[in-house]
């Protein structure tokens, strides 16, 4: 409930070379119609070509824990869990990384398969997680 029903999410963007960008909700909610559909035709204009384009939305939660502006203690005490040790040893478990240093993947996939290749869900099975791949 957290996430979905007390996080002030913003909005990110990336239409070739106009961005990747990041708003937060109090910049974003004031972005005049105008400028809202000429983000969004930008973006189209680029996925109907060869660039890269997205729209998401987003909460940076590292950033308002680190500088002051988070949402809530629970946001701050969820970034402490993400960044605790056995969480990251899960990961690193789980993505076969042995260190969190560098890129980790960018999100399991959400569609179901028999299997996850490439992603050891053992130990995501044992903590009591369904792995979606």
């Amino acid at each position: 409930m957290l996430l979905i029903q007390n996080t002030p999410w913003g909005m990110s963007w990336n239409a070739a070379e106009d961005g990747p960008r990041k708003l937060r909700r109090e910049q974003s909610a004031t972005l005049p119609p105008d400028q809202m559909r000429a983000i969004g035709d930008k973006v189209g204009a680029v996925m109907q070509g060869q660039g890269f384009a997205f729209v998401y939305s987003q909460y940076q939660m590292y950033d308002a824990s680190m500088a002051g502006w988070s949402a809530s203690p629970a946001h701050d005490r969820l970034m402490g869990d993400i960044n605790s040790a056995p969480f990251l040893d899960l990961v690193r478990e789980v993505t076969g990384r042995p260190s969190s240093n560098g890129p980790m993947p960018r999100r399991l996939s959400t569609r179901r398969t028999s299997s996850c290749p490439g992603i050891r869900t053992s130990r995501m099975k044992k903590a009591g997680w369904s792995p979606m791949c």
